[in-house]
């Protein structure tokens, strides 16, 4: 799949949510278009960010000739997401 085809994938995947997570943090919390929006916003974001990872880094240093210090944010939330999804599904958010 080539760098191009991988952009359009993430933009395609950030900018709804992008639009969805600030309608979420605006709304009443514990609604049930809130939760649903919500998830739908984390699985957004984690395939965001797990296409990120295929993409190469263009810009600064480059480990393994492909990571960027930009990578290091999609691992963050790669990890994030799951557990903010167990957060909440265990009723701990504060």
């Amino acid at each position: 799949m080539s760098y191009l085809q991988l952009a359009y994938y993430h933009l395609a995947s950030v900018f709804p949510a992008f639009f969805i997570g600030t309608y979420s943090l605006c709304s009443h919390k514990g609604t049930p278009i809130h939760k649903l929006l919500c998830k739908v916003y984390m699985v957004l974001m984690f395939v965001t960010a797990l296409i990120t990872l295929l993409m190469p880094a263009k810009v600064g240093a480059r480990f393994l000739g492909h990571f960027g210090f930009i990578h290091l944010l999609s691992l963050s939330v790669i990890y994030s997401v799951p557990m903010a999804w167990l957060a909440a599904r265990r009723r701990s958010i504060s």
